[in-house]
This record gives structure tokens, C-alpha cells and sequence, in this order.
């Protein structure tokens, strides 16, 4: 992990698709917004692509929803096959980490705070975006402990 490196997260689905953005530097990472998905995917990807730059993000983390043992079934698929496309368009690295109980620890996390079920919906994507962004940092951290602990 590069030091202070802006990462925004995205938390993809079929309705909506979820934003979160934070610093390498700075933790916890906050909810930008909920895009509500539109008919053409070039819009989608673009909006994602304005607002990493709206960020200054340097990395897109987005989240793959595989099953379990990391199988990939459609949604999975589909994400990824997302990610194909917004490499295309972005000029910016882009980085996938398992989004497995993202959108519960979400829902989790905006019921303990006392959240409205309607402020939830709106919220639940960008949210769980936080979440895929922690999910990212935890798969880095343990890389990195691999691979120093490689050269033992």
C-alpha cells in the first residue's frame, strides 16, 4: 500500500451503485454518495470516473460479491465484468477485493447509529462502499505480512 494514497470504493449492484472515499492516511473512510443505476452503462462508468477525480482518488477499490471459497456466480460475474469496462474508461489503477457481509455490517453499522430504515436505503450502498474499502486494507495488510514474513 503506497502511504497516503486516496482510495475510493465502490460497492456495485444492479439498482444502485455505492461511493466511498478515504485517504491511506486518514481512517475511517466516509460515504460520498449513491448513484441510482442508469439504462446505459457508459454514464455509470463515467459518473464513477468523475467522481474519483472530483476526490482526487489515485485507486478504485470496487467490490466483487463471490460466494463462498471465492466462487464467483452471476452478480460476481457481473461485477467483474463491470470492472472490465471502467478499466477502459478510467485512467486510474483499479483494485477488487471480496465484498462478502459488506452491505450487513452496513446495515449493522447505521442501525446502531440510530438511522431511519428510509435514510438507510439511501445510504446502504455508499456504507457498505466503507466497508469494501476496510475489506481492501485488511487484504493489503495481510499481503504484506506475507510477503515480508516470505523473505524469512
Amino acid at each position: 500500500m503506497k502511504s497516503d494514497q486516496v482510495v475510493l470504493g465502490v460497492d456495485f449492484g444492479t439498482k444502485r451503485i455505492g461511493l466511498a472515499i478515504s485517504s491511506t492516511s486518514i481512517l475511517p473512510a466516509s460515504p460520498v454518495i449513491t448513484l441510482l443505476r442508469s439504462r446505459r452503462q457508459g454514464h455509470d462508468l463515467a459518473e464513477i470516473c468523475r467522481h474519483a477525480a472530483l476526490q482526487h482518488a489515485s485507486l478504485i477499490v470496487v467490490g466483487i460479491p463471490y460466494r463462498k471459497n471465492d466462487v464467483s456466480g452471476k452478480m460476481a460475474n457481473q461485477a467483474l465484468e463491470f470492472v472490465n469496462a471502467l478499466r477502459k474508461v478510467s485512467q486510474l489503477p483499479i483494485d477488487t477485493v471480496n465484498e462478502s457481509f459488506t452491505t450487513a455490517y452496513a446495515d449493522m453499522d447505521m442501525e446502531m447509529a440510530g438511522i431511519s430504515p428510509e435514510k438507510q436505503t439511501k445510504l446502504r450502498d455508499a456504507v457498505a462502499a466503507c466497508h469494501i474499502i476496510t475489506a481492501w486494507r485488511l487484504a493489503q495488510e495481510k499481503n504484506s505480512s506475507v510477503d515480508s514474513s516470505a523473505g524469512v
